[in-house]
């Protein structure tokens, strides 16, 4: 599928925490992905709950200057299993939320064999409906072309059920603003 932003540039606030997130913080994360940091699949799970099991994994990464979304981190080949396509078409889960173990919440990732410390690595992505870096940043896809590509796969026939689902999109696109 398309590149999927992981990661945004910019500065942002949690509690009494700084994150800034400048290029060449998440170009170490993507160059400590290509080293094989960390030492297991990072994998893509649901609402960032370990015991839900994973739902698929991120197989690239790289730092696009110019991304569909802008410039940051982006998976650009990941797989999802069909539990993780169910979440992103039918249950919600239109964006992402980046699990990286970094000095900026006061931790480093050890490595087990040699037992280095790195910075800035990504070990897990979340697909969640309340994404940290909001739905701008980090959304799986644009709100109106996922509208689109929905009403389009609808048989034309159906009135009550393309009627029901504008009305569920009307909602979620409510419910969405009100976060913001």
């Amino acid at each position: 599928g398309e590149p999927i932003k992981v990661l945004p540039t910019g500065r942002w606030f949690r509690g009494d925490r700084i994150l800034d997130l400048t290029r060449e913080r998440l170009e170490q994360v993507v160059a400590n992905f290509k080293k094989g940091l960390p030492k297991f699949r990072v994998g893509i799970n649901l609402d960032h709950a370990e015991d839900g099991g994973k739902v698929g994994d991120i197989q690239d990464l790289a730092f696009l200057e110019e991304g569909p979304k802008g410039p940051g981190v982006y998976a650009t080949k990941y797989e999802l299993s069909a539990r993780g396509n169910k979440a992103v078409d039918e249950d919600g889960y239109d964006a992402v939320s980046a699990e990286v173990v970094w000095t900026l919440n006061g931790a480093k990732y050890q490595d087990p064999e040699t037992g280095e410390e790195h910075d800035n690595v990504l070990t897990g992505l979340a697909l969640t409906p309340r994404p940290f870096f909001g739905h701008r940043e980090v959304a799986l896809f644009s709100y109106d072309n996922h509208v689109q590509e929905r009403m389009e796969t609808m048989p034309e026939d159906n009135g009550a059920e393309l009627l029901a689902a504008k009305s569920a999109e009307a909602e979620r696109l409510a419910a969405d603003l009100k976060v913001k």
